[in-house]
């Protein structure tokens, strides 16, 4: 083998490991945005405060994640106007996981029961 043969089989290989690498970065990435997600709606619901909040819209950040041997779940941000008990309405846009089986009662206007978190108001997550 000549010189360029090496170089040009070095280089694909480089370009090659490259794209590899990115690859698994980019996925870890996304795999780690969801499992966020998934993490904050359970504290929520386990620590949370309950109010009721209306769904001002809805935006399908994209992707779907199926964890287990659940339905799948897709990446939504929600546009709310929160009723605490015993403070005035707020507005908070959480980004939450929803399952396909609950993605039909997310409709813009419904009143819906949510947690949040006292500390941090905007931290506010669905009771699906």
């Amino acid at each position: 083998m000549n010189v360029m043969t090496i170089a040009i089989i070095a280089g694909s290989i480089l370009v090659t490991v490259l794209i590899t690498v990115a690859t698994l970065v980019f996925v870890a990435k996304v795999v780690g945005n969801f499992q966020k997600a998934a993490q904050n709606t359970s504290n929520l619901m386990n620590h949370g405060v309950p109010a009721q909040a209306r769904i001002l819209g809805v935006r399908d950040l994209g992707g779907s994640i199926q964890m287990g041997g659940q339905m799948p779940q897709h990446r939504l941000q929600l546009d709310l106007e929160v009723y605490p008990t015993n403070a005035p309405p707020y507005r908070a846009s959480p980004t939450q996981l929803i399952s396909m089986l609950h993605v039909s009662r997310i409709q813009t206007g419904a009143v819906v029961p949510v947690r949040f978190d006292a500390s941090a108001p905007a931290n506010v997550a669905l009771v699906l």
